[in-house]
């Protein structure tokens, strides 16, 4: 189903993509990876890499997509730990796409969408949680105090910094406040390479033209402000 107000054919543009459209598992990767890969993020629930505590709940909106009977989790809009491909819902074993593995573990009810970087493990190896999420149905309506949340507090990365990123043909780009890091996927030769330097005002501009095809038309202020930690933890 698409809203009433989405132009599909002006979308697919887009992203690039020119291909069938008909209601496949292939057509859902393709469209899944070429978003991605054409679309640059300004940045369930997600779960914080520094405090290990869980975002409040609508932080983040997921999709569950079903073709022929099964089901697949879609999100091209979570960034350097977000995959690349559909997961499937029906499974609770490891997928494997590219060099991260991805889990999705099943809880009183709750679902867990967990990651390992390198390699598949033993199950109950070290798996990193990304967000939590449940199967009740919502609205965009349900999101919007966090949408205004990420707009004015001081205590979200999307307020207190100017950020966005974008998934590469073989690696990811990301910009924010003043640090520009590029990160290169392993491969049979060499492991995955991160490098991260720091730009200077007047080198974002073109910055944000060259590395994530952003033109602006009026002078750019970034922000690198502090983040306050939240008061709540979930």
């Amino acid at each position: 189903m698409t809203s009433p107000d989405m132009d599909v054919k002006t979308y697919l543009t887009r992203i690039g993509y020119s291909g069938p459209t008909e209601p496949t598992l292939d057509v859902l990767r393709s469209v899944h990876l070429h978003h991605q890969l054409s679309v640059t993020l300004f940045s369930g629930q997600v779960k914080s890499l520094k405090t290990g505590f869980y975002g409040p709940p609508f932080d983040h909106l997921i999709i569950l997509v079903t073709l022929d009977g099964k089901r697949w989790l879609c999100d091209v809009g979570f960034g350097s730990q977000g995959f690349s491909s559909p997961l499937s819902l029906d499974t609770s074993d490891p997928q494997k796409l590219g060099h991260m593995v991805y889990r999705i573990r099943e809880e009183k009810g709750m679902h867990f969408v967990e990651w390992q970087q390198e390699e598949i493990r033993e199950p109950d190896g070290d798996w990193g949680a990304i967000y939590k999420f449940t199967f009740e149905p919502r609205c965009l309506e349900d999101f919007a105090e966090m949408c205004e949340y990420h707009q004015s507090s001081p205590c979200s990365i999307f307020f207190c910094k100017s950020f966005c990123t974008v998934l590469k043909s073989g690696g990811r780009l990301t910009y924010i406040g003043h640090r520009l890091t590029s990160t290169t996927f392993p491969t049979e030769t060499h492991g995955i390479e991160t490098s991260t330097r720091e730009v200077k005002d007047e080198e974002i501009p073109q910055v944000l033209a060259d590395g994530f095809g952003i033109v602006l038309k009026s002078p750019f202020i970034p922000k690198d402000e502090a983040i306050t930690p939240p008061t709540e933890m979930y």
